[in-house]
């Protein structure tokens, strides 16, 4: 019987299940040069925080129960573990380049970087029974509470 660490070791398997769930295929197409991120650089203010929490939610419904299965082998690989406090700090100066853009005050990087994981987004979808639409809504929302419109370019 074949394994799946035939392919690679666990760390580098949770980090491919990452990168797919992210952009939702396996296409070698970073995810800065994807149409969908640049409709949002391209966007009027107006539109920049709508289309920022759609794509975030159907990422997000794809990737949190990815991120809690990494964040739960973390606790008990130190390999593991390390892969993910090195996924997480890339996480974070994402969001900090995308809260950038916003020209958001202080404390948002971290706001948003907390709060677009997987805890919130599992308890929204798997106890209120949120699907994309809701989920979209709720990030708008949180977006919008946190970052204020960055000026047309």
């Amino acid at each position: 019987m074949k394994s799946v660490y035939t392919l690679a070791e666990k760390p580098q398997l949770l980090l491919l299940a990452v990168d797919r769930a992210i952009v939702g295929d396996d296409e070698p197409v970073p995810f800065a040069e994807r149409g969908e991120r640049r409709r949002i650089v391209e966007a009027t203010a107006q539109d920049r925080i709508r289309l920022t929490a759609e794509l975030g939610a159907r990422s997000l419904l794809r990737l949190f129960p990815i991120y809690r299965a990494f964040e739960q082998a973390a606790a008990t690989d130190p390999v593991v573990h390390e892969r993910w406090r090195e996924y997480q700090q890339r996480r974070r100066d994402d969001v900090q380049a995308l809260v950038t853009e916003f020209g958001a005050r202080d404390g948002a990087v971290d706001a948003v970087w907390a709060l677009f994981t997987w805890h919130p987004v599992a308890l929204l979808v798997e106890e209120r029974g949120y699907g994309e639409t809701e989920l979209t809504s709720w990030l708008e929302t949180v977006l919008a509470a946190l970052l204020p419109s960055a000026p047309d370019r």
